[in-house]
């Protein structure tokens, strides 16, 4: 917007009042994309930004998969443990029964040392098992975001994890799509698009 002062004096018309003279102007310009390299290059922001969210997606199915599968794992090795330790009593009291058959001379002193040789057998694998239950409680503080031995994890019994009841035996293409392997890599060439398609740019002119 431009202001002038005007007179007509000048132009040897009689003198009058002076007025302003207002005048607006405005430029629009346009950016031709004839052989399509800024559409590409549109194409190729949108395609980063939704392939970033589908590898956020994928993290997090990854994730929750780890926490089920560490879930069901504790679960495996608590009830192990429990069995373990229930034979070891059995056994403890087979080799209680054993000596008294032996004190009343009915049962061969031998019997009892190969009973006691099976109960260290097991008890030797107590020990594993515990171990491999308080792995999997570490790594499921981990993968819930909490420190090891931060948080007293509730204990989950084995026979409380279930299937559903009525599995699909197919799933409907639409389900597919969702996920992110599917997506993944048409946006990963979309993404690229634009890298390889500039030697081709370069031979078309640029209109300004």
């Amino acid at each position: 917007m431009s202001r002038q002062r005007f007179s007509a004096a000048r132009f040897g018309s009689p003198a009058s009042s002076i007025f302003n003279l207002l005048t607006m102007s405005t430029t629009v310009s346009y950016a031709l994309d004839v052989f399509g390299g800024q559409r590409r290059a549109v194409e190729s922001l949108g395609a980063q930004r939704d392939f970033q969210r589908y590898t956020v997606l994928a993290a997090y199915l990854t994730l929750t998969g780890n926490v089920v599968n560490t879930v069901v794992a504790r679960a495996g090795y608590a009830a192990q443990i429990a069995a373990t330790r229930q034979l070891i009593e059995i056994q403890q009291e087979q080799i209680a029964i054993t000596a008294t058959q032996v004190q009343a001379g009915i049962a061969a002193y031998a019997s009892i040392v190969d009973l006691k040789a099976k109960l260290a057998a097991l008890q030797a694998t107590l020990a594993p098992l515990e171990q491999k239950h308080s792995q999997a409680e570490h790594l499921l503080s981990t993968l819930t975001g909490h420190a090891p031995g931060e948080r007293t994890l509730a204990p989950v019994d084995l026979d409380e994890i279930t299937l559903p009841a009525d599995l699909p035996l197919s799933l409907p293409s639409k389900l597919v799509r969702q996920r992110p392997i599917y997506w993944r890599p048409k946006l990963l060439c979309m993404k690229t698009a634009p890298i390889s398609a500039s030697p081709r740019r370069s031979y078309y002119p640029a209109l300004p």
